[in-house]
């Protein structure tokens, strides 16, 4: 689980160079959803502050936004010490602000 963190952590620093990374760091968090379907590696991810590394990509790097959220989703599903986490570490500011965009763009 950390080598994968670390793997996709470093696309904080710098950007892909080529199609080829931007590919590889999409399979990587594909690969990290697969593993959100058991209990012990929802915890790894908990523990290894994955949820704290994807909020930050979803707020700085807007083309991993969908798939930031989409793992976070996976790691939350089902456990309450992931969803007090998510709160405490100030995602739900992330998300209303992802619900008011989309009520703008519907014209609500």
């Amino acid at each position: 689980m950390d080598v994968i963190l670390e793997s996709i952590g470093a696309v904080r620093r710098t950007d892909p160079s080529s199609e080829d990374e931007r590919e590889m760091v999409f399979d990587l968090f594909n690969v990290l959803c697969s593993c959100m379907q058991t209990e012990e590696n929802k915890k790894l991810f908990l523990d290894a502050e994955g949820l704290e590394l994807m909020l930050r990509l979803a707020r700085t790097k807007k083309w991993l936004m969908v798939q930031s959220l989409k793992l976070i989703d996976f790691a939350v599903t089902s456990r309450k010490d992931s969803c007090e986490r998510l709160v405490d570490i100030g995602a739900l500011g992330l998300y209303f602000a992802l619900m008011v965009k989309g009520e703008k763009r519907r014209g609500g």
